[in-house]
């Protein structure tokens, strides 16, 4: 996918993509789990950062980064 085409669905993504969808939560918690304090959390990826994100700066955890890619 390029920046137009991303750039031409990022608000309708950004919209709907405020809750976890199917195991995301357990994954994350899991993941959240086995870290030692303090770990910082790289984000790299592409979009708000909606639901992840903010759940994971929710935990307690506050060193995460993003970095959003884009794909020329």
């Amino acid at each position: 996918m390029n920046r137009n085409s991303y750039n031409t669905i990022a608000a309708s993504w950004d919209a709907v993509r405020t809750t976890f969808s199917g195991l995301e939560r357990h994954f994350v918690d899991t993941f959240l789990g086995g870290l030692l304090p303090p770990s910082p959390i790289l984000d790299l990826g592409c979009g708000s950062g909606r639901p992840i994100g903010e759940y994971i700066l929710a935990q307690g955890i506050d060193s995460l980064e993003w970095i959003n890619l884009r794909i020329f």
